[in-house]
Order: structure tokens, then C-alpha cells, then sequence
């Protein structure tokens, strides 16, 4: 059994001894997780995962239309299913209320909403 203090304490350590390999010379990173680092995804996906958690899957809910939401790392794809214009309307105003800034990520992260039609999602290619 792991707790949460042990995590927290594995997790300042990585960020503490993160080195970053520039021209084969390593600097100590000042600030942040490394990409590609051991624990960067899981960095992604617990800060990710909670304020969607919190914030944007109760409002999906809400909107009483089928919603699929695939998580991979720090990447999210949510595709909302709509019949109606009026359908549209609502799930355009959780995707905009999703984007805006202040409901979304805390700063300095964003979410930066790709345009609506077909997708490439990792291995899926997404069309309707």
C-alpha cells in the first residue's frame, strides 16, 4: 500500500533531480517536468483528471446526450452526439464554457480545442 505523502515524495524528488541533456552536456532543470520524463504522463494525467473530475464532467453530464470522453496522457478527445439545433446550441456552450479561460486548466496550462469535423486521435481516425 502506497500513500498519498509517499507519492508526494517520490514526486519532489523527480522533480528535484530532473536533468535536461543539451549539445551532451546536462543542466539541472529550473522548473517543471521533463518531457518524455518517467513520471511526465502521470503528472498529466493526475492534474488532468481531477479538474475534469471537478469541472468539466459534471456539466457533460448535464447536457443528456450521449458523450464519449478518451483520455491519453495529457491529450483528451470528447465527442458529444447531437440530433437537434438546439441539442447543438447546448453542447457548444459546454465546449466554450470547457475553453474559457478561468474554468479550464489552472494557469500556466491551456486547452487549446481543435476545430469540429473529423479527427486523427492517436491510432483512431474520428468521423461522423
Amino acid at each position: 500500500m502506497v500513500t498519498a505523502s509517499q507519492v508526494m515524495q517520490v514526486c519532489k524528488f523527480d522533480l528535484a533531480h530532473s536533468y535536461v541533456n543539451v549539445r551532451h552536456k546536462l543542466y539541472k532543470r529550473g522548473l517543471g517536468a521533463p518531457m518524455g520524463g518517467m513520471l511526465s504522463a502521470f503528472y498529466a494525467i493526475i492534474c488532468c483528471s481531477k479538474r475534469e473530475a471537478t469541472a468539466f464532467t459534471p456539466r457533460l453530464r448535464d447536457l443528456s446526450m450521449p458523450v464519449a470522453v478518451c483520455r491519453y496522457m495529457d491529450d483528451v478527445y470528447i465527442a458529444i452526439a447531437y440530433v437537434t439545433n438546439d441539442q447543438l446550441t447546448q453542447a457548444t456552450e459546454v465546449v466554450r464554457y470547457i475553453a474559457a479561460v478561468g474554468t479550464g486548466y489552472p494557469p500556466p496550462l491551456v486547452l487549446n480545442l481543435e476545430p469540429e469535423g473529423p479527427q486523427r486521435f492517436l491510432e483512431m481516425y474520428i468521423q461522423y
